[in-house]
């Protein structure tokens, strides 16, 4: 059967129903994602809002800056700030950085050999690096340069520098001006030879090339080690020929420093500085003619052996200061060295006129003490046998002068004795070129030397008449 064209059209409520169920999970799943967008965006504000927070680490230096501008400088630990682009934060390193520079001035050795094969390799000025003294020396050197950003200055690092490799390249070539400049002023004895380089001055030229630039960093130390600084290969041997001679004279004179205190010491003891002193004092005195101290000091010095004692602390003092002073004074122009050396002069002519000669300072010993203290014995010897001389002759003269004959008679008697006794000569041979004695060894040496005497005269004779 038709429908007319004018029906209505017919419901179909199953078809409703199923129409009404997409709708609603279309309308679940769009709500359940709405919840969805709008948590994930909440997290998202709240990570965004969260992204300022920052940490520094260690000895770092971090700074902020809100749309450019540089807000404040943070060291170790958390900090909160605003996201970017608000605000943005930079962190620099603040631990000591360090830089090497073994090329700037050093020669040419890819094969990494030895100094001493390469002896015979001229200096090539396109591949050797080096650098000229004061005194128009070459030299190379391989240095180090240990730097930190300045905490002060960050912003001018930040903005002048920005980059650890850009302040590596900046210090390099700051720090090869400053050892150019340095090593310019000095010379090569200095440098080589006593290996003083003054790395701090070196450091401050480098500095200030860097705070011209307004680079923000400091220079904490230019390291050089002994190693790391040689003259040219080509002279190393006559380098090493000259610093052995010099090796070994320091060694000749530090072998004669000793011998010399060991002999003095052997000689006067603990008192041969003193000693000298007081006897360089007195020839001092005579060289500025001044007689009267030097006869004072010459009194001084005979006390002083006579009673084998230096004198007292003072009057040392004293004849130190004046052997100084006169020292400092001589060849010296300048009027206030010999005013100096006159009032040191005059002040130990005062000691010396109120110092007593029984001294009570140090004890000399050694040689002087024993070959004095020996003239002393030797001296009473000879003064006693001198007397008992004197007192025989005496005793002798008034026998003489009272019975002349009883004292030739006595000493005949004595005479008689000692040939009869066979004490004195045995026998007589010949016209005196031969003696035999009893064995007196001094009679016996006596022959001896006239016997060795006489035969080297024959021989002597003998080669003259050869010779004619």
């Amino acid at each position: 059967m038709s429908q007319a064209p004018n029906d209505p059209i017919p419901t179909n409520p199953a078809g409703a129903q199923g129409l009404d169920a997409a709708q609603q999970s279309l309308s679940d799943a769009l709500s359940v994602s709405f919840r969805v967008l709008k948590v994930g965006m909440v997290l998202l504000m709240v990570v965004y809002a969260f992204s300022g927070v920052f940490r520094v680490q260690g000895d770092d230096i971090a700074v902020r800056y809100r749309f450019g501008n540089e807000i404040g400088t943070y060291t170790q630990g958390w900090h909160f700030g605003l996201p970017f682009p608000i605000e943005q934060t930079v962190t620099v390193p603040g631990t000591t950085q360090s830089l090497q520079l073994n090329e700037s001035f050093w020669y040419d050795n890819p094969d990494d050999r030895d100094p001493e094969q390469l002896a015979n390799q001229p200096l090539n000025p396109l591949n050797d690096s080096f650098l000229i003294t004061g005194d128009t020396n070459v030299i190379h050197v391989q240095f180090g340069v240990n730097y930190v950003v300045d905490p002060d200055r960050v912003d001018d690092y930040l903005r002048n520098v920005g980059s650890i490799e850009k302040a590596n390249a900046l210090i390099k070539t700051a720090a090869e001006r400053g050892m150019i400049h340095y090593v310019a002023s000095a010379t090569i004895d200095n440098i080589i030879t006593r290996g003083t380089f003054e790395t701090k001055t070196i450091a401050a030229y480098t500095q200030e090339i860097l705070d011209d630039l307004k680079a923000g960093i400091n220079i904490q130390q230019v390291l050089i080690e002994g190693n790391n600084q040689s003259m040219p290969n080509q002279v190393r041997q006559a380098y090493t020929n000259v610093t052995n001679a010099q090796s070994e004279k320091a060694r000749t004179i530090q072998q004669a420093r000793q011998q010399y205190n060991q002999i003095l010491g052997k000689t006067a003891g603990g008192a041969h500085t003193d000693l000298l002193t007081m006897i360089r004092a007195y020839e001092w005195a005579l060289a500025d003619e001044d007689g009267a101290l030097a006869k004072q000091l010459r009194g001084t010095i005979n006390a002083s052996f006579r009673g084998l004692r230096l004198p007292d602390s003072d009057t040392l003092s004293a004849i130190t200061t004046y052997q100084q002073a006169s020292a400092d004074a001589a060849g010296n122009d300048d009027p206030a060295a010999k005013t100096q050396a006159e009032q040191a002069a005059t002040a130990l002519a005062k000691q010396l006129s109120i110092a007593s000669d029984d001294f009570t300072g140090r004890a000399i010993a050694g040689q002087i003490a024993s070959a004095i203290s020996e003239a002393n014995a030797n001296r009473f010897q000879i003064s006693n046998k001198a007397e008992q001389d004197y007192n025989r002759y005496a005793k002798d003269l008034a026998t003489y002068r009272k019975i002349p004959r009883l004292l030739a008679a006595t000493r005949l008697q004595e005479t008689l004795e000692k040939v009869l006794s066979d004490t004195l000569v045995k026998t007589m041979v010949g016209d005196f070129t031969r003696i035999t004695t009893n064995g007196d060894p001094e009679v016996d040496e006596e022959i001896a030397a006239a016997d060795l005497e006489r035969r080297r005269e024959e021989a002597r004779r003998k080669k003259e008449e050869e010779n004619r």
